[in-house]
């Protein structure tokens, strides 16, 4: 779906939606590592159906409106990454944190380098808001360090003004 950040793309299961594609962050291989360890070897269809509440949310992000809401995920992980990405859900649009304060919401204060990577792991980039995490010392990292990302976060946090930059 075309985004004011260029095209994302959606992935989505029977019980909701399973990935979510920025531009420039991250290539086919990870999204096809992601689908092969936690569903098997799936079938790829193209379709909206089932994927309108995600629609809806990321339409909703790009046109600025940063409403909570709760649309059907499939979001499979670690135990360990499950409860980060759910600490991470938590903080709203217009906040960041840390690498440190997201290992405290989570439960586990001296796991921040393993923060970092269950970041690098999200699957569902603005709706598990990874680009909301800073590193203690400024940006951090974002999407696996590809080529663009951080400018690709910097335009993510000015568009929901955490960054006046």
């Amino acid at each position: 779906m075309p985004t004011h950040l260029g095209e994302v793309q959606l992935l989505g299961s029977e019980q909701g939606l399973a990935w979510v594609q920025l531009p420039l962050a991250g290539s086919g291989a990870t999204c096809s590592q992601h689908l092969m360890r936690w569903f098997g070897a799936p079938a790829i269809v193209d379709s909206d159906q089932g994927l309108e509440d995600a629609v809806e949310e990321v339409e909703a992000w790009d046109s600025g409106d940063f409403t909570p809401r709760s649309p059907r995920v499939d979001l499979r992980g670690t135990a360990f990454q499950l409860d980060v990405w759910r600490a991470l859900r938590e903080v709203r649009a217009g906040s960041t944190v840390t690498y440190g304060e997201l290992a405290a919401l989570a439960g586990r204060p001296r796991a921040t380098r393993a923060v970092g990577t269950a970041m690098r792991c999200n699957p569902l980039p603005l709706l598990v808001p990874c680009h909301r995490v800073l590193a203690a010392n400024g940006m951090g990292g974002f999407a696996g360090g590809v080529d663009g990302a951080l400018d690709l976060k910097s335009v993510m946090l000015r568009h929901e003004g955490a960054l006046m930059l």
